[in-house]
Order: structure tokens, then C-alpha cells, then sequence
């Protein structure tokens, strides 16, 4: 009887583990998404910086 507690004991650590990784491995994903996220949104300010530059170095038309 013993025994059988001491495993559900253990098997419910176990699971306990599991949905822990789980929600590092989550949490991991949600930190990696922001910063790509970031970097693009960057990369498109860069670009929009350097049309606007680019423009702006441009003689104007009449």
C-alpha cells in the first residue's frame, strides 16, 4: 500500500516536472518570438530611416 503511494507520489512529481519544461519551453518560444519581433520591426525602421535619407540627399525635381 505503501509502495503504491510512494509511486503515485513520484509520478505526480514527474508530472509536476513536465508541466514545468513545459512552460519554460513556452516561455522560451514567447521570449525568441518578441525578439525577432523586435529585430524586425527595427530592421524596418532602418529601412524606412534610410529611404527617408535617401530621399532627402535626392536634389529636388521641378
Amino acid at each position: 500500500m505503501l509502495q503504491q503511494w510512494m509511486l503515485q507520489q513520484w509520478m505526480l512529481q514527474q508530472w509536476m516536472l513536465q508541466q514545468w519544461m513545459l512552460q519554460q519551453w513556452m516561455l522560451q518560444q514567447w521570449m525568441f518570438r518578441q525578439w525577432m519581433f523586435r529585430q524586425w520591426m527595427s530592421r524596418q525602421w532602418m529601412q524606412r530611416a534610410c529611404r527617408g535619407m535617401s530621399v532627402s540627399m535626392r536634389p529636388p525635381r521641378h
